[in-house]
């Protein structure tokens, strides 16, 4: 197994959207963090040329759709994706901006978590893809290198920004006509959420997929689960050790 390596690419600086699929209700620390990467956005930080909100019911997958479609009538370089149960930081937003490239680094996410139902265990959203028999079989990673940007096969879409070229070669390849960008799919090892189609449509399109390791984002559950809920998770376990599942 091929373990993907650190990246480093050069900086471009375009113009950013931010766009969130939303319930009923939002929680009021995701709506403080929007505020605050509003009010502190500089021409020498990230250029925030608009944000919106588009409403969702049970299909979120559609509603990804429409935000991604909203997105591609504005003349915005970037779309920057956040979910609604996300905290983070002005600077969060600067930092993947500063790392993300056209060419070399189009899909750019944040370390996020996501929490199970039933054992509350706390996993990262950092996927490796595998050939098995003709379809990908995603497994996690469990560990990752500081502060860098890392290629992964896949991640979540809850802080994930993406440059226009990608939705555009995506919906371009016609892999589906209602849903041509996040799709739940399946494949003989079981489903595959929308968010991670999505990676596995623009990496079969050519396009890589990052995660900055340094842009650690929470996620709000009955608490906010972090990078360090997860390492106090596996106590003994060094997170610069090469274990991958």
């Amino acid at each position: 197994m091929n373990t993907p390596q650190p990246a480093e690419v050069p900086t471009v600086m375009e113009d950013v959207v931010i766009g969130w699929v939303r319930p009923d209700l939002v929680h009021g620390d995701f709506m403080d963090c929007v505020l605050r990467t509003i009010a502190t956005d500089r021409e020498d930080a990230c250029r925030l040329a608009g944000w919106t909100q588009v409403r969702s019911g049970a299909n979120v997958a559609a509603a990804r759709n429409r935000l991604v479609n909203w997105f591609l009538d504005t003349h915005a370089d970037w779309l920057l994706m956040v979910d609604t149960d996300m905290v983070w930081t002005p600077e969060d937003v600067t930092t993947l901006l500063a790392h993300a490239h056209p060419d070399a680094a189009p899909i750019v996410g944040g370390l996020c978590f996501a929490k199970e139902f039933d054992s509350g265990a706390v996993w990262p959203t950092l996927f490796e893809a595998e050939d098995a028999g003709g379809f990908p079989r995603l497994f996690r990673f469990h560990s990752w290198p500081p502060n860098a940007l890392y290629q992964v096969d896949g991640t979540g879409a809850a802080f994930l920004l993406v440059h226009r070229t990608v939705f555009e070669t995506v919906a371009a390849r016609g892999f589906s006509v209602a849903y041509p960008w996040f799709q739940e799919t399946e494949n003989p090892a079981g489903r595959v959420s929308e968010d991670l189609t999505f990676c596995l449509r623009a990496r079969a399109c050519g396009y890589p997929v990052h995660v900055h390791t340094g842009v650690q984002v929470g996620h709000i559950k009955t608490h906010v689960v972090t990078a360090g809920t997860y390492l106090s998770q596996r106590l003994g376990v060094d997170a610069s050790e090469g274990e991958q599942r």
